[in-house]
């Protein structure tokens, strides 16, 4: 499966991950796995809302840190959790349900977009 991250249009990170079932009872069931982590720097400000009552906004060049973690699955489909973060602070905390034979779309923030792809594992 490969995992992309749109920035205004433009893919600031790509990575590809071999993807297979497990058992109900083995620890890639259990949030044990591998966990993705990188960084991007926004070109503007962003205003994340939706996580919070109020809306955080972070400032042109700023440096985001995207966490991505498989947070639960089913036969067909994949629940990744996406946390992004400045600072030690956490801007926005939610999911994107990845259908491993099919192109998923998630829009996390104006402009930033969290894509999934089946694809081959070259990373």
């Amino acid at each position: 499966m490969t995992l992309e991250l749109e920035f205004d249009t433009v893919t600031v990170y790509r990575a590809s991950f071999p993807i297979c079932r497990a058992s109900t009872r083995s620890a890639a069931t259990q949030g044990q796995g591998a966990r993705i982590e990188f960084r991007f720097q926004s070109g503007r400000p962003i205003a994340w809302s939706g996580y919070r009552d109020a809306v955080d906004t972070t400032r042109n060049g700023e440096v985001i840190e995207v966490n991505v973690w498989l947070a639960g699955a089913d036969p067909e489909a994949m629940i990744l959790g996406l946390t992004f973060m400045r600072s030690h602070r956490i801007l926005m905390n939610t999911v994107h349900i990845a259908h491993p034979p099919t192109i998923d779309s998630t829009v996390v923030a104006p402009g930033i977009v969290v894509r999934t792809s089946p694809g081959s594992a070259t990373r």
